[in-house]
């Protein structure tokens, strides 16, 4: 059991954590500028932020906040979200196959 909580916890820390740092990076408000990974992803998609918010279940200001920066999100939300987009997670947050 103990090896199954550390499966489901670790990337979840992961996640938070590598967006925690993103936040606090001195490149914030360069990121801010040239937009957030979801942001571009969803563009990419030619989805507005009402359409990706009503497929992954969650509202239009949750996802301005996360693509503003002025919320990190629940792992639930940023898996809902990475899942309509049709890319992981990690791309998501630019942790893999983006601009690092």
């Amino acid at each position: 059991m103990k090896n199954v909580m550390q499966n489901i916890l670790n990337p979840a820390l992961q996640l938070y954590g590598a967006m925690l740092y993103r936040m606090a990076c001195p490149d914030t408000e360069v990121q801010r500028v040239q937009g957030s990974p979801l942001q571009r992803i969803r563009e990419t998609k030619n989805m507005t932020q009402h359409q990706l918010a009503a497929a992954a279940g969650v509202s239009q200001a949750t996802v301005a906040k996360i693509e503003s920066g002025h919320r990190i999100g629940r792992v639930s939300t940023l898996r809902a979200l990475a899942r309509e987009l049709e890319v992981s997670v990690g791309e998501l947050l630019e942790l893999e196959g983006g601009e690092n």
